[in-house]
């Protein structure tokens, strides 16, 4: 009976939820339109990407929750005899912001803007100050930031950085350092064990290094075999506490040469000092970052397609975008042998873009709340980037 209440109650709130979701999207305004909408849209998986045709992606199911909302169809064909939406595809952030600038404003129609190339903007567009001196915002729908991609390094690669870390100053100076107090250890007890005429220290300084490494790194070896008491007692102290020393620096010496470990670390723009960064052509990024402040080299891209050749031609050591953008990529394979490191730069909200003055913007932010209150939105997160993301 206790496991039959459970299961009732388990759906008496979902069915609640359901409820719930249902009527935040069916307290929408309806909207009239006067004349079609255009809607205009670039790739930025997973926000908008293309399917037999067809665009998806998180922002167009936002978008098109929002045009339900509103009671605003889709229009496949220019001959149906009602207003609603019809797609335009931009190739790059330029073209597609550009589409909805420099707009004459009627007031009598709804859109209220003409001569634009559409009306509405959709990608992972961020807000910021100076794209809202150009273009009005719906409420963000959304909160990401900047990630960086770098190679990930394979097969003779991770050699040749091995080499690198081994012949590293640090590095060599502590295996220098072990080596050097081998040779001193065995040199010390070679030049006094033959003075008291120990048989084992006159029959070559080759077999002492062999003695002293066993006992500086092992501690192996019997104190009573030698003749000074100096020696005996050193030979003690390093039998207890030389192994421990010796272990710590070949703890650091391992640490630093694992498979793990040799990746080149970013974890802040200072890294990347003097390195050749990839960006997308203004796309603001370099805003964002200061370029000058970090040293920065960027190369321009024109859009996400032209990224990996950059790097398989070595053309540039990182790339610097939106970081949920370039994680769906990754995990898609669509980019391969890269990396996230693990840094992310400047939080920043994704909106929808229109022209200056457009009165669509007051009913599409009402709808805009009401979809990311209902738990098909985040059903939409889950299922385009694998993660219950926090709005």
């Amino acid at each position: 009976m206790k496991h039959l209440a459970t299961i009732s109650l388990l759906l008496v709130s979902l069915f609640a939820s359901s409820l719930s979701s249902g009527d935040a999207l069916d307290g929408c305004k309806k909207i009239e339109l006067t004349d079609d909408l255009v809607i205009g849209y670039k790739y930025s998986p997973p926000f908008v990407m293309v399917a037999n045709g067809d665009p998806v992606g998180i922002s167009i199911k936002l978008w098109e929750e929002v045009a339900d909302c509103l009671g605003i169809p889709e229009k496949k064909t220019s001959n149906e005899n009602v207003y609603g939406y019809r797609w335009q595809w931009a190739k790059n952030i330029d073209e597609l912001l550009n589409t909805v600038s420099d707009c004459e404003v009627d007031d009598t129609s709804l859109p209220n803007t003409k001569a634009c190339g559409a009306d509405i903007a959709l990608a992972a567009i961020s807000i910021n100050a100076d794209r809202e001196q150009q273009y009005d915002f719906s409420h963000r729908y959304y909160e990401g930031s900047l990630g960086v991609l770098v190679p990930d390094q394979q097969g003779s690669q991770k050699y040749l950085l091995l080499l690198k870390r081994i012949f590293s100053s640090e590095l060599l100076i502590i295996i220098l350092g072990l080596f050097a107090f081998m040779l001193i250890v065995a040199f010390g007890y070679w030049y006094g064990e033959r003075k008291k005429n120990n048989e084992f220290f006159r029959e070559g300084f080759f077999k002492v290094i062999i003695w002293s490494i066993l006992l500086v790194f092992q501690g192996k070896g019997d104190p009573y075999s030698l003749k000074t008491r100096f020696g005996q007692l050193f030979f003690l102290f390093l039998m207890f506490f030389g192994v421990t020393i010796v272990s710590s620096f070949t703890a650091i010496i391992t640490s630093s040469l694992t498979l793990q470990g040799l990746e080149e670390e970013i974890t802040e723009l200072s890294d990347l000092k003097n390195k050749k960064i990839g960006v997308i052509s203004n796309s603001g990024t370099l805003e964002v970052i200061d370029s000058e402040k970090y040293g920065l080299s960027p190369v321009f891209i024109e859009n996400l397609k032209l990224v990996q050749g950059q790097f398989d031609n070595r053309n540039i050591h990182a790339f610097i975008h939106d970081r949920d953008i370039l994680s769906y990529l990754v995990s898609k394979q669509l980019l391969m042998d890269v990396k996230l490191a693990p840094l992310s730069i400047n939080p920043q909200d994704y909106g929808i873009a229109f022209p200056n003055g457009s009165n669509l913007i007051q009913p599409i932010n009402e709808a805009i709340l009401r979809v990311l209150e209902s738990s098909e939105w985040r059903a939409n997160l889950y299922e385009n980037l694998e993660k219950d993301a926090d709005i």
